[in-house]
């Protein structure tokens, strides 16, 4: 997907973490989005969808998907 369609078929991404659901730390692990995971809520839909496994019962965001966030962003 590209990052315009991306942005067209998710318009309510989380703008904070790009739709990834986490940063990049200093110390090379990911710590989770206050902006949206913290909050259950899908960092791709912007729903409240996000169960404890750490999937989105909308739109099928989950944790391990390597292409979960905005195309060419340097998130995570």
């Amino acid at each position: 997907m590209e990052r315009t369609e991306y942005q067209e078929t998710y318009p309510n991404y989380c703008k904070s973490c790009q739709g990834w659901g986490a940063f990049k730390s200093p110390y090379g692990r990911s710590e989770g989005c206050k902006e949206c995971i913290t909050k259950r809520r899908c960092p791709r839909c912007g729903e409240n969808a996000v169960n404890k496994m750490d999937t989105c019962g909308k739109c099928g965001w989950y944790w391990d998907d390597n292409n979960r966030g905005l195309p060419g962003s340097n998130v995570i």
